[in-house]
């Protein structure tokens, strides 16, 4: 059976992404309550963190699962918009080295201190959710043992083997190899699987949880909000909040528990005017697009056309029209190719089989 298509959910998308953007875009004076309160946006990455373990597992944790198409689905998402837009950026701005070019086109870039910012900037979070995607195979294998104590463990065990990791590291020049805590803490999986492991429990708990309170998608938006609140609070003098240590613990826990948990919950149970809006065809369409909207949002495509455009809002508009346009005529297309070439292979292996035996 089909599992169900939560609308809302792809909307929200769009929010996350376009949060991000303004977190780089920053269209208020600096120093303002508006600029600090936008400045924060870099919860976007979060919500995207969240939702991306509360889809995978309930895509995937209850059912037996055909690991090559499972990967193959994961790489036809994720990998022909981010190869061509790699070339293009390399093309354009030519590597440094043949190193740098593997760990881009390898995605594993997010480990390197010196290269996590290399290439597709922003493209150290697909390092993050590579590693979550081959990482769940596990906690598929948990769920189905009925290990859930175990699962709640995991994050604080991978975060502990991080701080190992550093120890270990920190004294070997390896271009900044899990060299220290802020990368491990801010850009890998092992300080970011909390957020992934949350989303996926919420997934696995979803059939058992029934509630006749109806406004836990206000109660998700009230906690982003008090969330960025806090990362302003704590920021000081640095130029994000995530830098501390309380923005940390906030960004990487607080927020998805109170903020992006509720908000999920809320937007697939409840009819309101958030959940209207976000099922809309518009925010759908962006919802589906969001994904090249991220990779293209900023670089070498962004800054070309920021040569003609002067505001930051009209940017924001035209980005969105180039990645509608990208993802009907080449994401999506490829997506479905790479699947059914991978479904024609598995249907002649499995004639081949028969004719064997």
């Amino acid at each position: 059976m089909k599992k169900k298509y939560f609308v809302p959910l792809t909307g929200l998308r769009t929010i996350a992404a376009s949060m991000v953007f303004f977190h780089h875009f920053n269209p208020f004076k600096q120093g303002s309550f508006l600029f600090n309160f936008v400045n924060e946006f870099h919860i976007g990455v979060t919500v995207f963190f969240v939702l991306s373990g509360f889809l995978i597992g309930f895509r995937y944790s209850d059912k037996n699962i055909n690991y090559k198409q499972y990967f193959t689905n994961r790489f036809a998402r994720i990998y022909p918009v981010f190869f061509i837009i790699t070339v293009l950026t390399y093309i354009v701005y030519p590597a440094l080295s043949k190193f740098e070019l593997f760990l881009n086109f390898t995605l594993l870039k997010g480990f390197f201190q010196d290269y996590k910012f290399s290439g597709i900037s922003q493209g150290w979070t697909l390092t993050v959710e590579e590693c979550f995607y081959a990482f769940a195979l596990l906690l598929f294998f948990l769920v189905k043992k009925n290990k859930i104590s175990l699962i709640v463990i995991l994050p604080f065990i991978l975060l502990l083997s991080g701080f190992l990791m550093t120890l270990i590291f920190k004294n070997y020049n390896f271009n900044g190899f899990i060299n220290n805590m802020e990368l491990v803490v801010n850009y890998t999986f092992l300080g970011r699987s909390f957020e992934f492991i949350s989303g996926f429990l919420v997934a696995h708990y979803l059939p058992k949880l029934k509630s006749n309170f109806k406004y836990f998608t206000y109660i998700g938006v009230i906690g982003m909000f008090i969330s960025i609140i806090l990362l302003i609070h704590f920021k000081g003098n640095n130029d994000f909040g995530i830098r501390t240590i309380q923005g940390k613990l906030i960004n990487n826990y607080f927020l998805p528990v109170f903020g992006v948990i509720p908000l999920i919950y809320g937007l697939i149970s409840e009819r309101n005017i958030i959940s209207k809006l976000l099922s809309t065809d518009f925010f759908e369409l962006l919802g589906k697009s969001s994904y090249t909207f991220y990779l293209v949002y900023m670089g070498v495509i962004q800054i070309f056309i920021s040569t003609f455009i002067p505001s930051y809002f009209i940017l924001f508009i035209v980005m969105q029209i180039l990645s509608i346009v990208i993802f009907r005529y080449y994401e999506e297309p490829m997506n479905t190719l790479i699947k059914k070439m991978f479904a024609k292979r598995e249907s002649k292996l499995m004639t081949l089989k028969d004719r064997i035996e």
